[in-house]
Parts: C-alpha cells; structure tokens; sequence
C-alpha cells in the first residue's frame, strides 16, 4: 500500500500539477489502497474526483465512474483526455459509431476510467461488457442520489448495489460532498454489501458571507447582488425554467449579462452558455439546478436562491460553487412566507408514500428553521451535518457586513462585460457561436409562451414550484422602466386588451399577456409580423387582436 501512496503522489504532481494532497483526500486514498470499501463525504471544491482518478492511474484494471449527469461526465473526460490519462463516457449524446468504438477499446483495455449513468450501468450488455473489460472499482459519484433523505434522490441510483453484483463485485467507493448522518445511513444500507470506512470531513467554508432574507422583492434584490460583484461572475438559482426565462431577461435590460440555463434548452446551446460562463468573467448564469454540477470555476464569486431551496444540503452544495479558489465571496438566499406555504401544500398534496413526506417535511422544516434562526447561520448550518462552531462573525447575524477584498475591486475595474445587454453577446462570442444565442431567444421565447414552470431537471425527476411574486415583479419593474409616452401607450393597449377580452368572452392574459404588453408599448411596432415578433401572444388569439393594437400604437406614434 505504501508503494502506491508513493506513485499516488507522484501521479498527483505529474498529471494534476498538485504538490501535496488537499485534507481528507490521503485517508481515503489509502483506504482504497487497502482494498477496503469506502464512503466519503469531502466538502465542495476537496477534490473528491481524485479519489477515484488516482487509484485509477496507479493500478491496473478499470475504473467506472457512474455519474448523474452527461455534462458532468464530458467534463471530467475532457480535463483527463488533456492530462494524456485514457478515458471515455458512455451516453447518450455520443453517435451509435462513437460508443461502438468505446466499446471496443474497453475489450482492449485501452481505458483506465468509464463514466456512465446508472441507467447504463443496469443494463444486462453494459455488464457483461464490464466483467469482459475487467472492472476493478466502481466509484459512485453524488453519492447522495441513492438516499431517499439525499436532496437529489434518483430512484436509478439503488439499481447500483445489484449491478456491482452482476459485474463481478469490485471494490466500492462512493464520494459526495453533502450527506448528513441520515443520508450516510441510508447510502451504507442501500449501496454497501457491508460496512464500508467513512470518511467525513469538514463542511466549513470560512470564506463564504452567508445571509438570508425574507422579502417580496426577490428581483431587485437579485439585481442588487449582482451589482455589488459588478465584472464578477456568480449563479441566480430559480425554482423554475419559467423563472429563469423571467428573470434573466429582466436583468439583460439592466445592462447585466444574465444567461438562462434549464434541461429545456438545446443540449448545444446548454454547452455554449456552459463554456462562455467557465471561460469569462462577468457572466451570470440564470439558473435551474440544471446547472451546477461538474461546473469547475475557481472564482465564482456569488450564489443567489430566488426562493428556497429544495433542502438545507441542496443549499450547502449549491452556495458551495461559489469562491472554490479559497477567496472571498458572498451568499443571498431569498425567501417569503408564501413559499414556504406552497412548498408545505406540494407535499402534503403529492403521491409520494407516508414515509417519503416525512422526509420532505421533515427536511422543509430544517430548511425553514435555518431560514428563520437567530443563531449563527453557520453554527445553523454546520449543525445541520453534525458539526459544532463558534459563531462565524461572517454571516448575516453576527453583525458583519459581507467585506469587500482589494482582489475584488480589481477583477471589477478591469472588467466591464456587465455592461453588455444579452443581444450583444455573439460579438464577444464570435460568429460561429451566433445561431446559438439566436436559438437560445426562440428557446426562452418557447419558455415564457409555454408557460412551462415545474421541473427538477436532470437531477431528481420531481416538479418545482414557480415563484409566485417572481413574474408581477418582473413586470413592476419593467413598467417602471418606461418612459412617460411609452407607459400612455401601455394604459391604452390594456383598455384595448380588456375590450376585446369582454367582446370575444376571453380572460385578459389569454388575449395578450401583460408582458406582451409591455414589449409593444417599448418596440412600438407598425406590421403584422412585427407585432407577432413580439413574444407571448398566443397564436390563436393573434388575428383577433392584431388589428385592434396596431391602431392604437398607429394613433399614440401619430403615424
């Protein structure tokens, strides 16, 4: 074992670029050395990856990696392909030849990592491809997808313990960053043939200003954040693709560059947006928990939760991408009454079995009362995981103001992308990424129209609520940013919507949104296919309306 600790921190310096291993990271290599079974839990940004991509590298025999995410998976891949260490992904996204050839390769042992889904793994072919390969360990990545107690429970990921059977029993290693006493519990009953070593490390993040807020005015503040970290890039996590479409289109009119990202985009434009955000800074990632996972940038420097998140370790793991270089950065969760009253009615109204609502209800309380303590939000949080601390004085309730480093100001004042609005971005991008923000407009265009709200994306398979307030304050504000002839024009549109609404028996929105509104009442258009550009009228409705708004823009411009 002492031989391959040595060629594991030969490998570290000469594939990775590290000089040491990071805390944890020693203990559970040599565990794995040992041939012992091994559940990690390491905190964001501790490099759990490595775990299993070492002991790759040092020994012989294949390494799988089931994972729940195809983004995930390619960017691991590509970050090993570029340190000359052979591995691939078997998935969906790749052609029918692609896999075909990775398939192959395995038979030849040219690979020392596969990463799949669990999905794949339970296949009967994928495991006999597996025993012909050689597996000799199977690392279970977000581990905490197996445990009913998890916040991203994938009912796919309890196939696992039966498929490592099938394959020939390998050595287990499970590694997640968020999994308190009863999620571990539960992911040692549901994965492990026996009890496996449990390694729990620290869940502090000393650099993050933790602060929570109860408020109505979940826009602005959003849009205050964000202009505190001007020139920075951060994440706005939202409950739902509808209000990721609302919101970063509100902040684009502020000169923000504010990008959606949801499981309904195109997979190409999903990477684009992806790669523009891991490549600049300045972006803004407007976000479903689509995004997250696997996104590997050091100096993100603020999450912010339009409304609640799904549990307090969703939390821990979602604020835990932001400051990874170890510098400061700042965290705002925002929150109302409201929401939480939805969230209890979702579950009490769901189909989930008695014993799942309790978990739901039981994690929604915890949720609410670190929300709503008067403690130390850490103590609050670190708590939540089993660990003890003094009280952090770098949260909203010690009394300490979020500081401002000299770092900070620079990356500010040497950048100025914040000011770019989004329509603005294929420039910056270059023209072969410009069909793909085109697109990515009908896309939000097709989320906004369809009014498509709850969703938890690829990572759990459950519905989120919208937002209730989200969507009037988006139109507060937008109204409010009108100039004194445009909101004339808008009082005449809304007479003339509720006209035709009373003639043809229809509700107001079902005639025009008010959106749809505002947008005529700022663009002003003259034509028939320039109203129609507008997005939100409803097909249907549009040869009925048409004619009665274009003349009343007709006599406000005075055409």
């Amino acid at each position: 074992m002492n031989g391959e600790m040595n060629e594991a921190r030969a490998a570290l310096e000469r594939y990775f670029g590290f000089g040491a291993f990071r805390p944890g990271q020693a203990d559970v290599l040599e565990a794995v050395f040992a041939g012992q079974n091994v559940l990690a839990v390491l905190p964001t940004g501790s490099g759990k990856s490595l775990c299993y991509q070492l002991p790759a590298v040092v020994r012989k025999g294949l390494t799988v990696v089931v994972s729940p995410l195809i983004a995930l998976m390619r960017d691991q891949v590509r970050q090993l392909e570029t340190r000359k260490i052979p591995a691939a992904a078997l998935n969906s996204s790749n052609s029918g030849e692609e896999n075909a050839a990775i398939e192959a390769g395995l038979r030849h042992g040219r690979y020392r990592l596969l990463y799949l889904s669990p999905e794949r793994l339970s296949r009967s072919e994928t495991q006999l491809l597996l025993r012909e390969a050689g597996i000799s360990l199977l690392a279970v990545d977000e581990a905490h997808c197996i445990s009913q107690w998890g916040h991203d429970f994938r009912p796919e990921y309890l196939r696992i313990a039966q498929a490592a059977q099938a394959v020939g029993e390998p050595q287990l290693l499970a590694v997640t960053a968020t999994a308190n006493a009863p999620t571990r519990a539960d992911i040692v009953k549901k994965l492990f043939p026996a009890g496996p070593r449990i390694f729990v490390g620290s869940f502090d993040r000393p650099n993050l200003y933790l602060s929570v807020r109860r408020t109505p005015n979940r826009v602005s503040e959003a849009a205050a954040l964000i202009k505190r970290h001007q020139g920075a890039s951060g994440i706005v996590y939202c409950r739902s693709r509808k209000d990721a479409g609302l919101l970063s289109e509100h902040l684009g009119r502020l000169g923000i560059l504010a990008l959606p990202y949801h499981a309904g985009l195109e997979a190409s434009l999903r990477s684009a947006y992806e790669d523009e955000f891991l490549t600049h800074d300045g972006v803004v990632m407007v976000a479903t928990i689509a995004f997250g996972m696997g996104i590997d940038k050091a100096n993100v420097r603020f999450v912010c939760h339009s409304g609640l998140p799904d549990s307090i370790e969703a939390y821990y793991q979602e604020i835990g991408r932001a400051g990874r270089d170890g510098l400061a950065a700042e965290t705002l969760a925002l929150f109302s009454d409201a929401e939480i009253f939805v969230r209890e009615r979702q579950i009490a109204a769901s189909g989930w079995p008695r014993e799942r609502k309790q978990i739901e209800k039981h994690k929604l309380k915890a949720l609410i009362g670190f929300c709503e303590t008067s403690r130390c939000r850490r103590q609050v949080l670190l708590a939540a995981f089993g660990e003890t601390s003094e009280p952090c004085g770098n949260c909203d309730l010690c009394g300490a103001g979020f500081l401002f480093k000299a770092e900070m100001n620079a990356r500010r004042a040497a950048s100025a992308l914040h000011r770019a609005s989004l329509h603005l971005v294929p420039a910056r991008l270059g023209s072969s990424l410009a069909g793909s923000f085109a697109a990515a407009a009908g896309a939000r265009r097709r989320c906004l129209d369809e009014g498509i709200e709850g969703e938890r994306d690829e990572t759990a398979g459950g519905d989120q609520p919208p937002l209730p307030q989200l969507e009037a304050e988006v139109l507060e504000l937008n109204e409010l940013a009108l100039t004194a002839a445009q909101a004339s024009l808008l009082a005449a549109l809304k007479a003339k919507r509720l006209e035709l609404a009373r003639r043809h028996r229809r509700p107001a929105e079902g005639i025009a949104p008010s959106r749809a509104l505002i947008e005529m009442a700022r663009r002003q258009p003259k034509t028939l296919l320039e109203l129609l550009d507008i997005p939100g009228i409803p097909a249907e409705s549009s040869a009925l309306c048409a004619a009665g708004f274009l003349a009343i823009i007709a006599h406000h411009s005075g055409s």
